[in-house]
């Protein structure tokens, strides 16, 4: 497949190995090529800085962009009030970039919202027939200012804040190693700011000495609860080996690596982020980042690592049936709510860089936007008369452009779905698969000939996750349950018709399995839950208030409710606006999707194309369906809507699908 990318940020010219294992062996660091001649800008240390020119009329131009650099237009849009926001007329602060684009709080000690010296020296440092302002003065002198105010943060030990003035800041720390390295690249291909130059690396080197100190308490411990932030570290090191010029570094890094993949990753095979799973910073975030790290190295293990990690979404993501892309099992999110995955991502998506996992992480390659609807996304893009707009305020992020230097990879249709093909739940009509955390927690997913779902139970590793039922889906009419995490009001679960924030999915739940009935069917040890056909499940709040029985059918799951209190039930349903939903009583009432209603029955008939599903209770209740505001994928083509059954102290039903 040809590659359209255009230069790397980091052009290095060497082996994929030769940087850990030539540079382990003593080489001596790695040359970037033939640089400028060094020149010295005439950057005022004090008073006014000339102000960036606007773009003019008319730019960017959509037209006069590369399809790989289409995702740098909204960048350039913004540059010079950017450039414009750098501090110079309170000496205190000189070079801090005022304005919030980027990162919270937007005060001068915080070190991340400096990231965007990245952004201006890339625009400085490369010229393109779109790009006015390579080579501008006045944004090289806004540039120095902003790296100044950056340097002047560090602390003495070599770390950076981010919240408070006084705070070693790991994630500010890893994110400087990065960015500062490719600004001092840039700085070298324009051959400009020598003495900036020289700080930078002093800097670097610092900031690799603390970063990589296996005695420092704010980088490692075991195991390592937010692993993005130690993999972006350990990436701005990578990039920064060939600048640094101490082949011990390499060792160093090599070791920490192995660390990474030893204490940052659960045995169920997710990345720890505050201790537990979270998909919108491990797809987002740590799987881009360690697709930069092993196009850097060529690292065997971090490969191993990405290979897990697919392998735990293979069954946490799941396909739509229409093709929009994927529902993620987001109760089990334990910081952020990515709820859906879509299937085409457009160029403002800084994880596209994943797609450079597709040549060696076969897996990855049904999470990645096609070939084909990449380049007609792009063709769009670039025939739009419309102008192109700013990134949104506080989002101007700078890795957009950073990773926009890596390669470009993206599978052809025909690759995609051959791989999606092979995911076990479209394979395989009859499986069960459970996981167990060390710290307590329990992931199931049982697939039956017309269904696949989704649960957890044990202890929580934060209280943004929702325990007990995640998800229900159909192989032809897609998710049709669906709970979500942080908030109470949209997960699958019981609680006290009073008080709904008791819910029981919103605490940790005492799971036990059994063949069958839980009633009738004989206990089954964890450890064998995996071969336990046919699987039930008892599971219990901690003070014993709730008691829930799941059997799980070839066709149906039977759910048996038992409550101290008069309760409610909540189910999460997935509905599209062509659904025809029937409410069975004495009468049969039709509902409509987006209707807030109430009536009264023993059933709930719904129909999607040939699929129906049946959520039939054990007598007749006054049920609510009640529509939400959330809705899933990019043309908000499902929504969510709560279907609340209030009942005594006992409630059974059963939810078929045929």
């Amino acid at each position: 497949m040809r590659d359209q990318s255009v230069s790397r940020v980091l052009p290095l010219a060497v082996s994929r190995r030769q940087l850990l294992v030539g540079m382990a062996a003593g080489t001596a660091a790695v040359a970037l090529g033939s640089p400028a001649p060094l020149s010295v800008a005439a950057t005022p240390s004090a008073g006014p800085l000339d102000e960036v020119a606007p773009l003019p009329a008319g730019r960017p131009d959509r037209r006069a962009f590369a399809a790989a650099e289409q995702r740098l237009a909204p960048y350039l849009a913004v540059l010079a009030p950017l450039a414009n926001g750098v501090e110079d007329e309170d000496e205190a602060t000189r070079g801090f970039i005022t304005g919030g684009f980027w990162r919270s709080p937007a005060a001068s000690f915080n070190a991340r919202v400096q990231e965007n010296v990245f952004t201006m020296s890339w625009f400085h440092a490369n010229a393109r027939d779109w790009n006015p302002y390579a080579g501008d003065p006045a944004l090289l002198a806004r540039l120095d200012a902003a790296i100044g105010h950056y340097l002047r943060l560090q602390k003495p030990q070599g770390c950076w804040p981010e919240y408070s003035p006084g705070e070693l800041s790991r994630p500010a720390t890893s994110f400087a190693l990065g960015f500062l390295t490719t600004t001092l690249i840039e700085l070298q291909r324009a051959g400009v700011l020598p003495e900036t130059q020289e700080r930078i690396v002093v800097a670097l080197r610092k900031a690799a000495d603390w970063f990589l100190d296996p005695a420092n308490p704010a980088v490692w411990s075991t195991p390592i609860p937010y692993t993005n932030q130690v993999a972006a570290g350990l990436l701005g090191v990578a990039e920064a080996l060939p600048l640094l010029g101490d082949p011990g570094l390499a060792d160093r890094l090599n070791e920490r690596i192995d660390v990474l993949a030893r204490d940052g990753m659960s045995p169920v095979g997710y990345f720890y982020e505050q201790s537990g799973n979270d998909f919108g910073y491990s797809h987002g975030v740590m799987t881009p980042d360690l697709a930069a790290l092993h196009e850097s190295t060529g690292s065997p293990v971090v490969k191993e690592m990405q290979e897990r990690y697919y392998e735990w979404l293979r069954f946490n993501f799941v396909r739509e049936p229409d093709g929009a892309g994927w529902f993620c099992n987001v109760a089990t999110s334990s910081r952020t709510s990515l709820y859906v995955h879509d299937d085409i991502k457009t160029d403002d998506y800084k994880a596209d860089i994943n797609a450079l996992w597709t040549s060696s992480v076969p897996a990855s390659a049904a999470y990645t936007t096609a070939q084909e609807d990449k380049a007609a996304l792009r063709a769009d893009w670039a025939a739009s008369s419309e102008p192109v707009p700013q990134p949104p305020s506080g989002q101007v992020d700078p890795q957009v452009v950073r990773m926009a230097g890596y390669p470009e990879r993206f599978p052809s249709r025909a690759t995609k779905g051959a791989v999606i093909a092979t995911i076990p739940y479209l394979t395989s009509t009859n499986f069960v698969e459970f996981r167990a955390e060390p710290a307590g927690q329990e992931f199931l997913f049982v697939r039956r000939p017309e269904y696949y779902f989704g649960a957890s139970f044990g202890v929580r590793p934060t209280s943004r996750v929702r325990a007990g039922l995640s998800f229900l889906w159909h192989p032809g009419a897609g998710m049709l349950l669906y709970s979500t995490n942080a908030s109470v009001e949209g997960c699958w679960g019981t609680h006290p018709s009073d008080r709904y924030t008791l819910i029981d999915a919103n605490g940790d739940l005492s799971a036990r399995y059994f063949r069958g009935d839980p009633e009738r069917g004989s206990e089954v040890a964890p450890g064998d839950v995996r071969g336990a056909v046919p699987l039930g499940i008892r599971y219990t709040t901690p003070d014993r208030r709730l008691t829930k029985d799941v059997e799980l059918r070839p066709d149906s799951l039977r759910i048996h409710v038992s409550t101290l209190a008069h309760s409610t039930e909540r189910l999460p349903l997935v509905l599209r606006s062509d659904d025809r939903l029937t409410l069975v009583g004495e009468q049969e009432t039709e509902l409509t999707p987006g209707v807030d209603v109430s009536a009264s029955g023993s059933r709930l008939r719904i129909r999607r194309g040939l699929t129906e599903m049946v959520i039939d209770w054990n007598t007749e209740l006054t049920a609510r369906l009640v529509p939400k505001t959330q809705t899933y994928f990019k043309d908000a083509s499902r929504r969510q809507h709560m279907l609340l059954l209030p009942f005594g102290t006992e409630l059974e039903y059963t939810v078929r699908l045929r």
